[in-house]
């Protein structure tokens, strides 16, 4: 193997590096580029394939400026994931185009460009569960490097969660991982649903430091916007509130100084560190994720059951009443779906919103 790498090594002009858990082919000399949109993450390599068929493989399609193969400590074998990283975004969209889905070695392989997600959403999870508790199952289950776990609580009962977390990694990269590794994971005895969750825009330490704006989740649904701010001005005293904005149960709290909002946050961790209240520095609204419309493909007559269910739910979710149909239920299921489906058309006929 070594004498292989090694002839490759002098043939191509590839510098090659040694890494604990992974070998690394780099061009030498290549101009600096930037690796958005140049990356894609391969997985379904042979265990015993090398680098001197594998790097001349990615480069039909175009000029392969860096070769990341993972592999395990004794660095003989790999793991079956690469990152490939072209000279050009071009070229890194030629890869999954062309060769997603080819078969090298008689191996099927699976390539998608890299992005800066890092967060896997985890359906399935018991409502009951807290949030150290389906921590520890994942750790239980293999899945290390976690960041951190979302949980959201559930609107009926603020015991409860939703059904679902989002779980945090390091990088793209051990969160590939993670998702193709575990896709059959079960925990507490019941398969759970594992994929990508929606990207979560990324901003900067500097743009962040000028944030005059906190975010509070987990708040009583059932509260009044008028009753929650006298709690916080009650909790703050003296420091002046410039906004407050309460929907469902996430608030934004607005201030006129930086100093404020930072004292502010602060005093609103320490008060609510015992509860399922979360204080947090509100991301700017230029970087904030866009809801996606799908109440455009409601009418489609290719629009699935759930798409119709979720649809109904986004147009009416405003409406008191339907509190108790959170589209947390939505499992998949048929027999779920029906009830839900019928549920909604029932109570938007009642609304005259039908």
């Amino acid at each position: 193997m070594n004498a292989r790498l090694r002839n490759f090594q002098v043939v191509t002009g590839y510098q090659l590096v040694y890494r604990k858990t992974c070998r690394l082919h780099e061009i030498c000399n290549f101009p600096r580029i930037s690796l958005l949109d140049c990356e894609v993450f391969v997985h379904g390599i042979p265990f015993d394939a090398l680098e001197d068929e594998l790097i001349p493989f990615f480069s039909t399609v175009g000029t392969v400026v860096k070769f990341k193969l993972l592999t395990f400590d004794d660095c003989v074998y790999n793991k079956g994931f690469a990152i490939v990283t072209y000279s050009d975004s071009k070229a890194a969209e030629t890869a999954v185009n062309l060769l997603n889905f080819v078969h090298f070695r008689e191996r099927l392989l699976y390539i998608e460009k890299v992005t800066g997600n890092c967060r896997l959403f985890v359906g399935g999870i018991p409502e009951t569960k807290t949030k150290d508790q389906v921590w520890q199952a994942l750790l239980r289950s293999g899945i290390n490097e976690i960041v951190d776990v979302i949980m959201y609580r559930s609107y009926r009962n603020r015991s409860f969660n939703r059904g679902y977390v989002f779980v945090e990694f390091p990088s793209y990269l051990e969160a590939a991982q993670v998702r193709i590794l575990h896709r059959n994971l079960f925990l507490w005895g019941e398969k759970v649903s594992i994929d990508w969750s929606e990207p979560i825009p990324s901003v900067t330490d500097d743009v962040m430091s000028k944030v005059k704006k906190l975010f509070i989740r987990n708040i009583e649904v059932t509260m009044s916007k008028n009753s929650f701010e006298s709690i916080i001005k009650d909790i703050l005293g003296d420091i002046h509130l410039e906004k407050v904005y309460k929907f469902k149960d996430y608030a934004f709290i607005h201030f006129r100084r930086r100093g404020e909002a930072q004292t502010a946050l602060e005093l609103l961790k320490d008060t609510f560190k015992s509860s399922f209240v979360e204080v947090s520095w509100a991301t700017p609204q230029e970087y904030a994720p866009k809801k996606k419309n799908c109440l455009k493909n409601c009418n489609s007559k290719k629009s699935s059951k759930r798409q119709r269910v979720l649809c109904a739910l986004q147009e009416y979710s405003a409406s008191d009443k339907l509190v108790k149909c959170q589209k947390e239920v939505c499992t998949g299921e048929n027999d779920i779906l029906d009830t839900l489906e019928t549920k909604v058309t029932d109570l938007l006929n009642s609304l005259g919103l039908d």
